[in-house]
């Protein structure tokens, strides 16, 4: 069942369903295809950002900030 769930490339374990994951490759694919410069693509990253991962940036900056007074 493990073996299922491992990535091809890094054998990384995803818990993600298959719409999840429907929905992640269209994000790649909006990614790769957005016409924003190279330069700007970290400044706009939060445009490709699904909620659950911007909420996960945002917890670990609140950690980071805490630990940091």
């Amino acid at each position: 069942m493990v073996e299922k769930m491992k990535t091809k490339k890094h054998k990384a374990i995803i818990l993600s369903s298959a719409g999840e994951k429907d929905i992640q490759n269209q994000f790649v694919s909006h990614f790769k295809s957005a016409p924003i410069p190279d330069e700007e693509l970290l400044a706009n990253m939060g445009l490709f950002l699904t909620s659950k991962n911007l909420s996960r940036l945002l917890f670990f900056y609140e950690i980071y900030k805490k630990s940091n007074i």
